[in-house]
């Protein structure tokens, strides 16, 4: 009886151990495929940018927001910008435009109309002539013009498809209103950037200086319905609105010494480049976390807060030596 007790107990051990044996060193060799079995790795498809091409072969994993992009991810080359030597700064501008409200997002086939105003700069008596460029990327766009105290001369584009039109004024007006409605393109399959209304003008003054400056470029976003990056991509176009002021003013100051900032407000100008340079810094990092998945609109919502403060201090300083009593006494001081 002992003998078979003896015999079961070395029959199961043999078992175990060979169990074991089996298990830890043949089973997981049996379960991996022949070469020709084996599937392709997974490769990740993350688009940082939202562009349409993953990061994997993006060759600009960077791009703004709403950018149209080729295959490579970048740009495309697009026509050269306004000749800077013949820009005029903000301090020389013969026309301010007031605060327009237009749409930052018209899902596709969608009908808008927009009104924007025109009005003379208050602080200068040029200049006698001005020229406006107007362009749109509305589908089927009706303009609709109010210059006073005198009518203005209109022309569209030389194919007469009234995409770009050309409004002129023989003296002096007060205000110029633009109206304009037209129909979101349609075409696109995915989140398309549309220009809905670019305003360039050119004015010229007797024995001075004349110029040509863009005065409006609003962009928007034309999809099926509001992408997820929509919020972020108000807050890019905002920041890219204050950039331009700040290099706006720079320009004053190197080309016109008369004009020099005071001390004090070179430093206000300084800490605004650092606060827009660090939003541009934090609108990326909230970008590449919404495109892992990570980011909420709650980062949207608290950097566009931070923007309008920035946007604030800027038109403050901006008004500020926009006066002509602010360089007449800082002369006063150097006499």
């Amino acid at each position: 009886m002992r003998a078979k007790i003896v015999a079961i107990v070395f029959c199961l051990t043999l078992t175990i151990v060979a169990a074991l044996v089996f298990f830890t060193y043949l089973y997981p060799h049996l379960q991996e495929p022949t070469g020709l079995e084996q599937p392709p790795a997974k490769t990740p498809r993350m688009d940082g940018d939202f562009d349409g091409v993953p990061d994997g072969v993006d060759a600009c994993p960077e791009t703004p927001l709403g950018e149209q992009v080729d295959p490579s991810g970048c740009e495309p080359i697009k026509g050269g910008p306004i000749d800077q030597e013949n820009v005029l700064p903000f301090m020389f501008r013969g026309s301010e435009l007031e605060e327009p409200s237009l749409p930052r997002y018209l899902f596709r086939g969608e009908q808008t109309r927009v009104e924007v105003s025109i009005k003379k700069t208050e602080t200068l008596l040029f200049p006698l002539i001005r020229r406006f460029s107007l362009e749109t990327e509305l589908e089927s766009p009706r303009w609709k013009f109010t210059c006073r105290p005198d009518r203005c001369s209109v022309k569209t584009d030389l194919e007469g498809l009234p995409q770009q039109v050309e409004l002129s004024a023989s003296r002096v007006v007060e205000e110029i209103v633009v109206k304009l409605s037209g129909t979101a393109p349609a075409r696109a399959e995915k989140p398309e950037m549309v220009t809905i209304l670019k305003i360039s003008v050119e004015e010229y003054r007797p024995s001075c200086c004349d110029g040509v400056y863009s005065l409006l470029d609003h962009r928007a976003v034309v999809a099926e319905k509001p992408p997820p990056w929509l919020p972020l991509f108000v807050v890019q176009e905002e920041l890219r609105a204050l950039k331009r002021i700040v290099r706006d003013i720079h320009q004053q100051q190197d080309r016109f010494s008369l004009y020099a900032l005071k001390p004090e407000e070179k430093m206000v100008l300084e800490r605004l480049e650092e606060d827009i340079n660090r939003l541009e810094a934090q609108l990326k990092a909230a970008t590449r976390r919404l495109a892992r998945g990570e980011g909420t609109l709650d980062e949207a919502l608290y950097l566009g807060i931070k923007l309008g403060k920035t946007k604030n201090k800027l038109d403050q300083l901006c008004k500020k030596i926009s006066q002509l009593d602010y360089y007449e006494s800082e002369n006063n001081e150097k006499e």
